[in-house]
């Protein structure tokens, strides 16, 4: 994308060739070093050391004040002009691609020539050229009081550009999200239901309860492992956004509640720029198509608006059989810029349906290695598909619904949002950030409970019920699964920030109050159990007689062995304050946040099982007569009524031991307080609903770390020590968790160009993480939590010219246990993506991707924990998806 300003005359010929990527002129990185002086003075030194030319009226930059701090370190021309005009009235404007004008804002220039020109001698400036990933000037808005970068902030934190997200291959935001140092992604079910943690914080079930995903600041979901949803269910990624941030530990536990371990903040554009871009994007190995569009433009002076989306439809990368994902998403904001600030008003609207999966049939190959099963490859193919449609079944109230199995992964979400931001007079700053969104899904997942190699050993009769060779024997590869069933009929979300701030010479304060109402209204009214044949994209289910006698309606053999209503809200209430003091190359920052959540609501279960003729034929089948749990009782329910408050804070500094060198040390404790599975844990009251034991879980981590920077290299380094208690319930396994965990690790990223096509940027973080404690199974102590490896890293070198780019993303980790029990491990593997780009013109560029370009068998996860458990060598287990491959033809104006 073009940073440059553009009035709402448009652009020239020139300027649009300076919009295409590779390169742009606004990503080039520059090392400024502007001294305390009059802000004349300072823009004719930065004109000189960016080798730009520069107009302004001299009159009205006499009247601004002076630059009272430094502007010191690498970072782009975009960036150092608006801190340099950050506290003035005046703003900047490309007449041409070398030429600023500095002017008043909102006012037209005046005709003829400003009365002082500093124009620079033609000079080259090729070798001062900064590779475009140069991440510790990134500017950083997420977890700080005020906007800042990487080299100055005491943070451990990172940015995606969106022209970088591009090259990822991701083919889902778990797959984004993967790329970010430190943090543990598994992306393998697909559009959705990704699994986050970071620096060794437990994965002891699914979602990503110690990390929160926001979106323009605020978060997606007020817990991030709600049963059934996810926050990245309801986020995709499409052009619109701008970039991506995120912050690991430190100050997440202050600026946000219900995150101590960290941030992934996905940013918007915001239409600062006149253009757009359509891309279609399309399966090259399967079927699948997506158009993604975006368009932004100033208005006026003072008013600007950005707008995007997608459109998408296939059969997605693990083959089932039908067109099993697709949906549309439309966002847009609208800002307005004033004298002392601006309003931003943005909107959302996500209705979308995928294919998502859990575990099923892998084949144990031995050190550490699996792969496919009975002609069945989990990491191709989905037990979805057109031949296995669904089954008759009650609802939560007991009436006839038919539940279809390939909506598997349905969501709709409608949000609207304000952003409002002004200078009060005397240094103080008040902003708000609030939104509110309508959320809502329906997810459907095959689990599967069990495996039969053989089928023909399920009874004594065993036929396909139906799709191809209906009514045949069959004595292959038969899968028992649960359908876990978890409608979503309200996770609406409403979520409001106040800040107000003072900058007086050193010091800066900032206060705030946060406020948020979650909604969890859930129905799980249909989980029942099916045996089906397996087979890639053509799962069908089996009919099964035993003694003269059919026991299974489809495959079916139990309707409704689950089914819960949770009707739940959460308010929470957090007021909170920070202190920066700057000290030139000192900065210094404190942080405090105290929590209050009030949970009120009930979970309403079965109290009978009642025998009912399901299909309507008058007859009672074998599968009927066990009966039904089905309507639940919503006249005894399990009450939840309980306030809890907790404290948070953080401290760190970071000092700039040279323009080159900087270190820093932060301490941060965090609470988050446990969600819809408090029902599970042991610590509510069983009538009253009050807790008997701690509703929230804390996390504590202590960071040191150092910073260096070249002309063409950066490097970050920390090291960390993570403390987390765990309260937790897995749904899928019935089993409650109540222990600490205890991480060691360092992180290191760092990017560096050779000559004037090669970039490099790369991270990789080493944890030594180990359970510390365990109060139901003490056994269990000493080994290493499931999932986690001691190495994970993304390393991606790029070649690229003003016509053609390739590059390769390579992906991975050391061996790490499945389970906690530390038998069963999955070796140690690396998935290679692969990009390569071609400028057709300055305007049209076409790019292919390649995800998993090796076809890597990768276990994220699996449901056995040692051989011992598996049947004739097969277990339960949830690989990354296969290889798939991409094209997109990308039109830019």
């Amino acid at each position: 994308m073009a940073l440059f300003f553009i009035s709402s005359e448009g652009r020239t010929a020139e300027e649009r060739s300076f919009a295409f990527d590779p390169p742009l002129y606004s990503e080039k990185i520059f090392y400024f070093d502007l001294p305390q002086q009059p802000l004349g003075q300072a823009l004719i030194a930065f004109a000189k050391q960016a080798g730009l030319d520069i107009l302004f009226e001299s009159y009205e930059v006499e009247g601004e004040k002076p630059l009272s701090t430094p502007l010191i370190g690498h970072m782009s021309v975009e960036q150092a002009l608006s801190a340099l005009l950050s506290f003035s009235a005046l703003e900047y404007a490309y007449t041409d691609p070398n030429t600023v004008v500095i002017r008043k804002k909102q006012l037209i220039a005046k005709q003829g020539k400003p009365n002082f020109i500093f124009r620079l001698p033609e000079v080259s400036v090729v070798e001062k050229e900064w590779p475009q990933e140069a991440f510790l000037q990134q500017p950083m808005e997420t977890g700080t009081a005020k906007e800042t970068t990487l080299f100055d902030g005491s943070i451990s934190g990172s940015t995606i550009s969106a022209s970088r997200i591009g090259k990822l291959s991701a083919r889902s935001t778990g797959e984004i999200i993967r790329s970010l140092p430190g943090i543990l992604s598994e992306s393998s079910g697909g559009v959705g239901n990704a699994n986050i943690t970071l620096r060794g914080i437990p994965l002891a079930t699914g979602g990503s309860k110690f990390l929160q995903l926001h979106e323009d600041g605020l978060p997606i979901l007020e817990f991030g492992d709600i049963v059934g949803g996810n926050p990245d269910n309801y986020l995709r990624y499409d052009n619109t956004v701008m970039r991506v941030e995120s912050v690991r530990g430190g100050s997440a536990s202050t600026f946000a509640s219900n995150s101590p371990g960290g941030i992934v903040n996905f940013i918007s554009r915001t239409g600062e720029e006149a253009g757009g871009s359509v891309e279609y994007i399309q399966g090259l190995d399967y079927d699948s198509s997506r158009l993604n569009f975006e368009f932004g433009t100033p208005l006026t002076d003072s008013r600007r608006f950005h707008i995007g989306g997608y459109l998408r439809s296939g059969e997605g990368p693990r083959e089932v059989g039908f067109s099993g994902e697709r949906g549309v998403q439309i966002k847009g904001n609208i800002t307005h810029e004033f004298d002392t600030g601006y309003l931003r008003f943005y909107g959302k609207h996500l209705d979308d349906t995928g294919i998502s999966q859990l575990s099923s049939a892998v084949r144990v190959e031995g050190n550490g290695s699996y792969g496919s099963v009975g002609g069945y490859d989990a990491a191709h193919s989905g037990i979805q598909s057109p031949f296995n449609l669904g089954l008759n079944t009650l609802n939560a109230d007991g009436s006839p619904v038919f539940l279809s199995f390939n909506e598997s992964f349905d969501v709709d979400v409608t949000a609207l949002g304000v952003r409002f931001e002004t200078e009060l007079g005397n240094d103080f700053t008040l902003s708000y950030k609030g939104r509110a969104s309508q959320i809502n899904s329906r997810v459907i997942l095959p689990l599967a409970i069990g495996i039969e190699e053989n089928a023909s050993n399920l009874g004594d009769s065993v036929t396909i019920a139906a799709g191809p060779g209906a009514g045949t024997a069959y004595n292959g590869l038969a899968q028992l699964n649960l359908w876990l069933d978890f409608i979503s009929d309200s996770l609406d979300y409403t979520v409001q920030d106040f800040q107000i701030s003072q900058q007086q010479d050193n010091l800066t304060w900032t206060v705030g109050l946060y406020n948020s109402n979650q909604s969890i209204q859930q129905s799980w009214p249909a989980w029942s159990i099916q045996w089906v044949a397996l087979g890639n994209g053509a799962a069908r289910p089996l009919e099964i007689v035993t003694a003269g006698i059919d026991t299974t309606d489809n495959g079916i053999t139990t309707r409704n062995v689950f089914s819960e209503i949770l009707d739940l809200e959460y308010d929470t209430f957090a007021p909170y304050a920070n202190i920066q003091l700057d000290f030139d190359r000192l900065i210094l920052d404190i942080s405090y946040r105290r929590d209050r959540a009030e949970a009120r609501g009930a979970r309403f279960d079965v109290s009978s099982s009642p025998v009912v003729d399901i299909d309507g034929d008058g007859a009672i089948s074998i599968v009927e007569s066990g009966g039904t749990r089905a309507p639940i009782d919503i006249g005894s329910p399990e009450l939840m009524n309980f306030d809890v408050s907790y404290d948070s804070y953080s401290a760190g500094g970071n000092f700039m031991v040279s323009n080159s060198l900087a270190v820093f040390a932060r301490f941060a404790k965090g609470g988050r307080v446990i969600a819809d599975r408090v029902f599970d844990v042991g610590i509510l009251d069983p009538t009253a609903g009050v807790s008997i034991g701690s509703p929230v879980d804390e996390n504590k981590q202590v960071e040191v770390g150092v910073k260096l920077q070249g002309e063409r290299f950066s490097v970050f380094t920390a090291w960390f020590n993570s403390k987390t208690d765990e309260t937790q319930f897995e749904i899928t396994s019935r089993t409650r968790f109540s222990r600490q965990y205890e991480a060691n690790g360092i992180e290191v990223e760092s990017d560096f160009s050779i000559g004037d096509n090669f970039y490099f940027n790369g991270n990789l973080t080493w944890i030594n993480a180990e359970i510390v404690t365990d109060n139901l199974s003490p056994a269990l102590v000493g080994n290493t939590p499931r999932r986690q490896a001691d190495l994970i890293y993304t390393i991606t070198p790029e070649y690229r010219n003003s016509i053609f780019s390739a590059g390769m993303i390579f992906q991975g980790s050391s061996a790490y246990y499945l389970q906690d029990i530390n038998e069963l491990k999955q070796k140690g593997y690396m998935i290679i993506n692969a990009f390569f780009g071609w400028n057709i013109d300055d305007q049209l560029s076409l790019t292919v991707n390649i995800n998993n370009m090796t076809d890597e068998f990768v276990l994220t996860e699996a449901e056995d924990g040692d051989f011992a458990s598996a049947a004739d060598g097969t277990i339960r287990g949830r690989p990354l998806a296969g290889r798939s491959a991409t094209a997109a033809l990308k039109y830019r104006f």
